[in-house]
């Protein structure tokens, strides 16, 4: 393990060789992360290791900065990241699709097409070709996330697609590839597969239940970083009902959609949510989605129950919009109080 001194040295130029990457992706509007790996194969092992046995860095120093970056942008992502959206019974259809089909393209490619003098001596043809198809399954949620993150498009519905797939897709390949293992190895232990699907299961299942009764979500932050949207809880410390699930809290917001408001905002926008298809279809699905959300209270947004003729409260509709991206009745609202944002932090 290198020295303190090296230690800073060589995070130095590995920072600067990564920001310089940055740059010079950025003008081909490529992904950062793409030129992050080129980066990482062109200096790694792959090639200046491999062909001129140049080692640049340590090795211990690289394992141990990248497992930690793989944590923060992780970490980054899941404060991005709304869990009942993630975990759907779409997304699970999903990754296991993403399990399934590769898995099997993977196998039939390699049982049909490698020889079978190539297996090896420990193998068989029908071990191999399961080994090729359980490769094919891996993926990388870090490498998506950071991609989507990059894109601005960790708030779009296919983005909570992608991650949760990504997610459920790495508990389904981690028990297909230790039957692959046991399978090389003669035989297929049952009770370490189950020891390993309990085992990731109930970390998820604890970090989502830590992660929603503690940490409840700043969803929206302004330009200046502070919130701006906030979800809170079903209930209050008094155990009433808090019909709201998106709350406004930029007084900047607030205060434009109050004066929308009193300009005869909600009749107008009532009506037209009425007259207009596309606006009562955005809005029905809206309150189904926030139903969805708040099973405890089956109501709207805003606290609207079925078959109300009013949108009742702008306010939470313009912070569902912000919070739920593709609410086009909010977001018809939100192009209302142009300039979203002032141009001074209205925050004390």
């Amino acid at each position: 393990m290198a020295g303190v001194e090296a230690i800073y040295q060589q995070l130095t130029i590995l920072l600067a060789l990564a920001t310089l990457s940055h740059f010079t992706i950025k003008r081909f509007r490529q992904p950062t992360i793409v030129g992050e790996i080129a980066l990482g194969i062109f200096l790694g092992p792959s090639i200046l290791g491999f062909y001129l046995n140049i080692r640049l860095f340590d090795p211990g120093l690289v394992s141990t900065f990248a497992g930690l970056g793989a944590i923060f942008l992780l970490f980054l992502i899941g404060l991005e990241s709304d869990l009942r959206a993630i975990y759907t019974r779409k997304n699970v259809a999903v990754a296991t699709g993403g399990v399934l089909l590769p898995f099997a393209v993977g196998f039939l490619t390699a049982y049909l097409l490698v020889p079978t003098a190539n297996v090896g001596p420990g193998g068989t043809q029908f071990t191999m070709a399961i080994f090729v198809g359980a490769t094919l399954t891996a993926t990388s949620t870090a490498i998506a996330a950071s991609i989507l993150l990059d894109l601005g498009l960790m708030r779009e519905s296919a983005a909570q697609t992608i991650l949760g797939a990504a997610v459920v897709d790495d508990i389904l390949s981690l028990v297909l590839l230790s039957i692959v293992v046991g399978a090389s190895r003669g035989q297929v232990d049952p009770v370490s597969i189950l020891v390993l699907v309990s085992t990731a299961l109930l970390f998820l299942s604890v970090g989502m239940a830590v992660g929603l009764y503690f940490f409840r979500r700043v969803v929206v932050r302004c330009p200046f970083g502070r919130p701006a949207v906030t979800e809170q809880a079903a209930y209050d410390d008094n155990r009433e009902p808090f019909p709201t699930t998106f709350w406004l809290t930029c007084p900047h917001l607030v205060a434009a959609v109050s004066r929308l408001e009193a300009a005869g905002g909600v009749e107008r926008w009532s009506r037209a949510a009425a007259a207009d298809r596309e606006l009562r279809v955005s809005l029905e699905r809206a309150n189904e989605e926030q139903r969805r959300l708040r099973p405890e209270l089956e109501l709207g947004v805003g606290g609207a129950r079925p078959g109300a003729g009013s949108l009742k409260c702008l306010h939470a509709h313009v912070a569902f919009a912000l919070a739920r991206p593709g609410y086009e009745l909010g977001e018809r609202i939100v192009a209302e109080l142009e300039p979203l944002w002032p141009r001074v932090c209205c925050t004390p």
